[in-house]
């Protein structure tokens, strides 16, 4: 059939309807253009002598041309709808400040955005020359003390070996949902005081930090394992697998110096920012036993937290591998060194009977693969910095003298576990389980170049009196010489009831957690000692944990009361003591 002109032009009309349109066309035109066109239809225009011309759309130059993305429809209900979300935000807040709500004034509110919030934390005005005032931290603020955290990892700079593992004894399983926190607070006095945000840099860089960890870890090589709830060498037990996994390191930024930080009115309810919040599990394969959290304060100044896993070893033992640390960063130590390992070092108290239950722990249901204490009572922090010359008064208050030869062999744990242990059961009102309370302090406080391990007693003390109306002393006398220790029948009820029962210590009883002896002013770097530090029990039942360890060096006979309540106990326990004993808040 042959084509004809017409056949060409209904083709093409049909096939291109929206690229093209036919403009005009001439016989015997050789200026054909019809490239952008198929081979097949190319040859027809070509036979025809047809030529296509491109029409050029000229709404591209139309300033109203945004119009045409939607219909007018469409652009009716897009203003009306941040008219009506506008008015109904504005109402919701009028409800609450009806004074801030007028119709002219606010009429930005309603339709665009609130007023811009300030930034906090950024001043660059002068510090104070006068004495320091508490600081009340407002509730927006608190999500921004500490941010920009960034994770990294640190290993051993040596293979520990192959297929190698620790088995977990009963007394470490007793602690498995605890985790001890330690916080050391380093100032930069090579600085002149300035606060600006980027006025300074911080005396240490993290790699001075994390480049002797190599060296370090390789003493610690059990701290870089990770836990096995069963393997071939331990059967079903739980075990650490030595397999060299490393240690997390969190490197973290706060909008405020150290001065700022330490005169935040109850500064030790925000600590927890500062040291990474680490538990076991669910993927026990890959958590770390240990996170060390260094943040840079805007001074220059640090902060480094310590998340220790208790399965590891008790507080010492924590306190010590800080100061280890310290050592291999100052240089010190030049290659690592060979820890001693300790099995079972003996009890100076008198053990329990076998035969009783132990009251030292309590059972709860398995907790599987997440290594936390299930708790619906939220936990309350506050720090006691007692001076010598508070601690001086307490023991004359309680031993109705100054102290003399007797009254000096009582240690200021013991007067200062009377008192509180008096005045929380004062608060509980006659509660009868407060007239049990819970010991933990060291077998031995020998623990340089020791491997990490659980070596405290779990001493019960139990009054058949009155402990609201017992004078100070006589509780005094009562836990110096009335101890019993259950850690051995503690561990062999967890060796029986493994895989039934998890168990946990701190806070079953109100719990009393001796730590005068460890050295936690030890840490240093680069020659600094910590301004501040302090150490504390994650993962606790809620009948508190009070811990009592050394305070600033600057003092060397002062106490730092850690006390871990019931956030409804915590300020009745202030007032108590203040009340009674003249011991305020610092």
């Amino acid at each position: 059939m042959e084509i004809s002109t017409t056949h060409v032009f209904l083709i093409s009309y049909i096939i291109y309807p929206i690229t093209y349109k036919i403009w005009g066309c001439k016989h015997n035109s050789r200026k054909l253009q019809v490239g952008r066109l198929p081979p097949a239809l190319r040859q027809i225009w070509k036979g025809h002598g047809l030529g296509l011309v491109t029409v050029k759309d000229r709404k591209a130059n139309n300033m109203w041309m945004f119009f045409m993305v939607f219909d007018n429809k469409m652009w009716v209900v897009i203003p009306s709808m941040v008219l009506f979300s506008g008015l109904v935000v504005c109402l919701i807040e009028h409800s609450d400040s009806p004074e801030e709500l007028s119709p002219w004034s606010n009429w930005s509110k309603i339709v665009l955005a609130p007023a811009p919030v300030p930034v906090i934390g950024l001043s660059l005005s002068k510090p104070q020359t006068t004495a320091p005032q508490k600081y009340i931290v407002p509730k927006i603020e608190e999500e921004i003390l500490v941010f920009d955290k960034r994770l990294s990892s640190v290993v051993p700079g040596k293979i520990t070996g192959e297929n190698k593992t620790y088995e977990l004894k009963g007394i470490d399983l007793a602690m498995k949902l605890h985790y001890i926190k330690g916080l050391y607070f380093f100032t930069n006095t090579l600085t002149s005081g300035s606060e600006g945000e980027n006025a300074t840099s911080s005396f240490i860089n993290i790699q001075e930090i994390k480049k002797p960890m190599f060296d370090w870890l390789i003493s610690y090589f059990k701290a870089s394992g990770r836990i096995r709830l069963s393997s071939l060498e331990t059967g079903d037990r739980p075990s650490i697998k030595l397999n060299d996994a490393g240690i997390r390191i969190v490197e973290a930024r706060s909008s405020k110096s150290i001065d700022e930080w330490l005169t935040m009115e109850n500064f030790p309810a925000f600590n927890h920012q500062l040291v990474y919040d680490n538990v076991l599990g669910p993927d026990l394969a890959f958590s770390p036993l240990i996170c060390i959290q260094v943040t840079w304060f805007k001074c220059g100044g640090i902060s480094m937290g310590l998340s220790w896993a208790h399965v590891l070893g008790d507080g010492l033992s924590a306190s010590e591998f800080m100061n280890m640390l310290g050592q291999y960063i100052q240089g010190h130590l030049q290659k690592p060194e060979t820890l001693v390992h300790v099995d079972h070092p003996q009890s100076n108290y008198p053990p329990s009977d076998p035969a009783q239950e132990p009251i030292t722990v309590k059972r709860v249901n398995p907790v599987d693969n997440h290594w936390a204490l299930p708790s619906n009572c939220k936990i309350g922090t506050h720090i006691f910095h007692l001076t010598s010359q508070q601690l001086s008064k307490l023991h004359s208050a309680v031993h109705n003298s100054e102290r003399n030869e007797i009254s000096t062999t009582i240690q200021s744990f013991e007067v200062i576990t009377a008192i509180i242990w008096k005045s929380i059961a004062k608060i509980r009102n006659y509660d009868m389980e407060t007239n049990c309370v819970t010991i933990c302090r060291p077998k031995t406080t020998k623990r340089k170049q020791v491997m990490p391990y659980n070596g405290q007693i779990l001493g019960k003390v139990e009054a058949k009196f009155s402990i609201q109306s017992a004078e100070p002393l006589q509780l005094v006398q009562l836990i110096a010489e009335n101890i019993v220790d259950e850690s051995d029948i503690v561990e062999e009820l967890v060796n029986k009831e493994m895989g039934e029962f998890d168990f946990f210590v701190y806070g079953a009883n109100l719990t009393f957690v001796d730590m005068e002896k460890a050295d936690v002013y030890g840490f240093e770097l680069k020659g600094k000692i910590p301004r501040f530090a302090s150490y504390a029990i994650d993962g606790i039942g809620d009948k508190g944990v009070i811990l009592i360890h050394p305070g600033p060096k600057d003092d060397n006979r002062s106490k730092l009361v850690v006390v871990l309540l019931p956030e409804n106990e915590i300020e009745p326990l202030k007032n108590e003591l203040k009340e009674e004993w003249n011991v305020v808040n610092p």
